[in-house]
């Protein structure tokens, strides 16, 4: 099962990725065990980057954080 990536603000919502361009992407399976860390592309992250790349990540479990901000998940 893919991760959906939430990084992208609705109307009237805050940006989850504001600062945290630079950060890297940790990919968190059962018992916060760590799957998959991609480093941030040299310019910076893109909600078009995360989605991408969380699209990419195909686990039972997971959780994925741009830095310490959580993005994403399996569960949603």
């Amino acid at each position: 099962m893919s991760v959906k990536c939430i990084a992208r603000p609705k109307e009237g919502e805050s940006c989850l990725i504001t600062g945290l361009e630079a950060s890297n992407l940790y990919c968190y399976g059962e018992n916060f065990i760590l799957k998959e860390l991609v480093p941030a592309p040299a310019d910076g992250w893109t909600y078009e980057d995360l989605e991408e790349c969380c699209s990419k990540f195909e686990y039972d479990y997971a959780d994925v954080y741009l830095g310490e901000q959580w993005i994403g998940s399996t569960e949603i």
